[in-house]
């Protein structure tokens, strides 16, 4: 049931020096995973987004209750706005990837209040908040072999599959970035 942890800790010690704040000699113990939170109002999501390393236990609670078979998984997760209107966007890795993509698991709400709203299969990065909605919800851009595919929310779930009908591909849409490739590890050799 452990998580593993990505946390840029140098990118930490260079904030906080940057902040004026003296980074602590030692690092405190890791916690047992990484969510990567940035925070907007959902009003604003193509606008540029600042994102900072944290822990959430109540993503790691949902992760993995929904995935987790005693196994380590390893993700990467990012928010954007808050209480209700919160979407968190956990990308999942290496253990549930394919040829095609890794899996995203989409989150509204925060905290212990956290609800699934969408699991997505064959996901490549870069995911991204597009300034367009459906049903009250942000449209999702996600890579897939074909093109950046438009993930809308039908008013209970996001599609199961990029690939497929309702998604489509787009291009030229509008948003913000959540997931990169540059935020997940090299793969190991």
């Amino acid at each position: 049931m452990s998580l593993s942890r990505l946390l840029p800790t140098p990118l930490v010690a260079l904030a906080l020096m940057a902040c004026g704040a003296e980074p602590a000699a030692e690092p405190a113990p890791a916690p047992t995973a990484t969510a990567a939170d940035a925070t907007a109002p959902l009003a604003s999501a193509a606008a540029a987004v600042a994102a900072s390393p944290v822990t959430d236990p109540a993503v790691d609670r949902a992760v993995q209750a929904a995935e987790g078979d005693g196994e380590t998984l390893t993700y990467v997760a990012r928010g954007i706005g808050d209480g209700d209107d919160r979407i968190t966007l956990v990308y999942l890795f290496p253990s549930h990837c394919g040829n095609a993509g890794c899996t995203l698991l989409v989150y509204g709400g925060e905290g212990d209040s956290l609800v699934p709203l969408g699991r997505t299969t064959v996901v490549e990065t870069p995911i991204r908040v597009l300034s367009t909605s459906s049903n009250g919800r942000p449209d999702l851009g996600v890579m897939t072999g074909e093109g950046e595919a438009l993930l809308a929310f039908d008013g209970q779930t996001y599609p199961a599959n990029p690939t497929v009908a309702p998604a489509r591909i787009v291009t030229d849409a509008q948003g913000t970035a959540m997931i990169t490739d540059a935020d997940l590890p090299p793969p190991a050799d």
